[in-house]
């Protein structure tokens, strides 16, 4: 793998805006990417899992979370201690004080006095550890690794495998700019993934317990970008930044651009910023070697569900970090007919991977990605698919795909009118639905909870809304159904579910509809859900990878 860094503005930093000018072809915010990267029916991509820790978490796993150290670490600690000169105590005077006997003793004890000090020097030495360590940078940069196991960044099955090959990258990234500095001494690249590992010190080399949040731009060898939505972002002193791409990258170059201009420092739980500057890298990547260790394998496999979405599978890839697979859906006549949006209609698979014990590969398991991106071919209206996955050596040991429910966004006119000021607990108003039973408890007139707070007194009628209690349990999920309210003179109104829900079968709900631009409670209200992300649990499929395949597929 090669590796070549490029510095430009700031005192060793390169900003990717100076390639392409102001407001040239940079990296789009992520709510651009967002919009890009929508779905038919509108579904918004995945975003990765983000997670901080508190200073206090930091200065304790910094410190006592490292992997095992070297085999030669022992003899180094010792070669340490063999220089440091250890002086013996002055004799202690006639007028020593109350504490004389003790200090004549060990006076009178030099060889036990010695040994003493030697073990006090090694124990002072291990418990200000960090200082130590630290300055002996090839265990510095092992104690803060991606790969510390008890860090909250702990790998993944597919970064053990890449660095027990011996394939982790050291890209030598070092920006440093207003007293901080960050460093990218670990890299995972391949086509489907990049793993950063990215460490933040401060002007005494101590490490900086912060967020970043920097700003990727991943383009491959035709200068195509590669858009990111799945993975994981867990920041800190190391950060790790797992980005799984939408597309599999099909050449042998790639480059990383990261733009950073602040720093921001956790203060009681909340993100503070502590510096502005320059802190931007590139990095040019030769996957030619992570393409010679892929393999690709097609998959013939197909099926129809019972309500009408057809799948046929394309094919899985095995990578150096993991893997991905590939397949097509689409709706037929039937499942059309019912949908919101007809054959191009939002729809979805749910599934798991087991290995050949029937345990579940871990990180598998889909159902709680609702906002799966994928596109939409437009003349053949199927919908393509690429999921990448942490642990997929199906090379290795047989591995099995279970189809376990699945989703059609269907058009919906499942209604419930009752008056909602005799709405109580003892007299709730009761909607039933695709599954989904609904136990309505209660309502009363109030400001609009889901706008701003206000700071003035007096309430707009427009700001005004009604609110009503709700408990029950979903079979669907919940949070992206489209529902209105209506009143007994035929006047719509907007209404939105707001509150507690999980993702799967019977899960609890507890919360409140929203039913904005009401001032006064009608006589009669009607409650009415007009979509439903409907999911089926009526799928009786799976089948097992082959364990053999072809070399990877990749242009110069």
């Amino acid at each position: 793998m090669n590796f070549r860094l490029r510095t430009g503005a700031g005192k060793t930093a390169y900003n990717p805006k100076d390639r392409f000018g102001q407001g040239g072809h940079g990296e789009p915010g992520r709510a651009e990417q967002s919009r890009e990267n929508r779905g038919p029916g509108g579904a918004p991509p995945h975003t990765p899992k983000r997670r901080t820790e508190t200073a206090e978490d930091a200065r304790w796993t910094e410190r006592l979370s490292e992997e095992t150290l070297p085999e030669d670490f022992t003899d180094r600690f010792m070669a340490e201690l063999g220089g440091i000169e250890i002086e013996a105590p002055e004799p202690p005077s006639v007028d020593a004080g109350p504490h004389s006997d003790k200090r004549r003793s060990s006076a009178a004890a030099p060889r036990s006095r010695r040994t003493r000090s030697w073990i006090a020097a090694a124990l002072a030495i291990l418990l200000v550890g960090g200082a130590l360590l630290y300055a002996q940078p090839t265990i510095a940069d092992r104690v803060r690794s991606l790969f510390a196991t008890d860090l909250l960044l702990a790998p993944d099955q597919g970064m053990k495998a890449v660095r027990a090959a011996g394939k982790v990258l050291d890209p030598q990234i070092r920006v440093e700019d207003q007293g901080f500095t960050i460093a990218v001494n670990e890299l995972i690249a391949d086509a489907n993934r990049i793993v950063v590992g990215l460490t933040i010190t401060d002007k005494n080399g101590d490490p900086f317990n912060g967020a970043v949040h920097p700003r990727f731009r991943i383009t491959d060898g035709n200068y195509a970008e590669i858009a990111t939505w799945s993975g994981e972002i867990i920041e800190g002193s190391t950060s790790k930044y797992n980005l799984h791409f939408t597309r599999p990258v099909l050449t042998d170059k790639m480059q990383i651009e990261a733009e950073i201009d602040q720093l921001e420092k956790w203060v009681d739980y909340k993100p503070k910023r502590q510096a502005s500057g320059n802190w931007n890298f590139s990095i040019d990547v030769d996957l030619s070697d992570a393409t010679a260790h892929t393999i690709q394998t097609p998959l013939p496999e197909s099926y129809t569900t019972p309500q009408g979405v057809v799948i046929q599978m394309r094919g899985a890839t095995r990578t150096p970090s993991g893997g991905s697979l590939e397949y097509e859906t689409s709706l037929n006549a039937k499942a059309a007919a019912k949908a919101a949006g007809g054959t191009a209609a939002y729809h979805k698979l749910d599934y798991h991977l087991e290995d050949e014990n029937g345990d579940m590969i871990q990180g598998s398991d889909t159902k709680d990605e609702p906002d799966k991106p994928f596109d939409l071919d437009r003349w053949t209206l199927h919908a393509r698919w690429f999921q990448v996955l942490d642990n997929l050596d199906y090379d290795r040991q047989k591995i099995k795909f279970v189809l376990d429910s699945y989703v059609i966004r269907e058009k919906s006119d499942a209604a419930v009118t009752f008056d909602p000021s005799a709405l109580s607990p003892e007299q709730p108003a009761k909607f039933e639905d695709s599954g989904d039973k609904l136990v309505l408890t209660g309502a009363r007139i109030m400001r609009n909870p889901t706008l701003p707070i206000a700071h003035k007194k007096e309430v707009k009628p427009s700001e005004m809304a009604l609110v009503i209690g709700v408990t029950g349990t979903s079979n669907n999920f919940f949070g992206l159904n489209d529902w209105v309210a209506e009143d007994e003179t035929g006047k719509r109104y907007e209404a939105k579910y707001s509150g507690a829900l999980g993702i799967g079968k019977d899960q609890p709900l507890d919360g409140e509809f929203v039913v904005s631009g009401l001032a006064e409670a009608p006589r009669a209200l009607t409650l009415r859900r007009v979509m439903v992300n409907h999911t089926y649990r009526d799928a009786d499929w799976s089948f097992v990878l082959p364990q053999t395949g072809v070399p990877a597929v990749s242009s110069q």
